[in-house]
């Protein structure tokens, strides 16, 4: 049923995936809600899901479901489709699927208690992630110009907004930062 990796991260819910064309999960039915709530367990205080019945080689009573993808994530397979262990978390807690995107707040892709998780947009999904660390300041969303001074481009919402030109680097981060917040909300990371 699953195409691909990317299917998994990237598709929504029900819906077809914009990288193969193939439906990435299941249909959420009466059956698949059942086996998820009696093939596992979620505590939200951890963050960790474990399975209650055994479904395979590797899955023991007790023991933590799924695994570590190399993109950070979680994935936990149920019936031949792997599942973002994010999703899975969210809906063993609140008994739906989430409508759009989860963001984890701090971060941490694997850091899967309720408390790190929050619906997100795309955009919004976006202004939480780690900053390219690749331009000459060594900081993200700072650029050194050519005649020793520092500009400050933000991104949010498919638009940048250029805040300025700075003398320092201090400046010009204490800028971004304050930008960020003002342009990002809850969203906002700093560094």
């Amino acid at each position: 049923m699953r195409c691909c990796i990317k299917c998994v991260i990237h598709a929504e819910i029900n819906s077809v995936c914009d990288y193969c064309g193939g439906v990435g999960y299941l249909p959420l039915t009466d059956r698949t809600k059942e086996a998820f709530l009696d093939y596992l367990s979620y505590d939200p205080e951890t963050g960790v899901i474990t399975w209650r019945k055994p479904s395979g080689f590797n899955a023991k009573v007790g023991r933590e479901a799924g695994f570590l993808h190399r993109a950070g994530y979680r994935f936990i397979s149920l019936f031949r489709v792997s599942y973002p262990a994010h999703r899975l978390a969210w809906f063993l807690h609140y008994g739906r699927w989430p409508q759009r995107w989860l963001d984890h707040i701090d971060g941490n892709k694997s850091n899967n208690r309720i408390r790190n998780l929050r619906e997100a947009d795309a955009s919004q999904n976006s202004m939480n992630r780690r900053g390219l660390m690749s331009s000459a300041s060594g900081h993200s969303n700072i650029r050194a110009t050519p005649y020793g001074r520092y500009r400050v481009i933000v991104g949010a919402y498919r638009k940048r907004h250029d805040l300025g030109t700075y003398d320092t680097l201090e400046a010009a981060v204490a800028a971004r930062d304050a930008g960020r917040q003002r342009l990002h909300g809850e969203f906002a990371r700093h560094g």
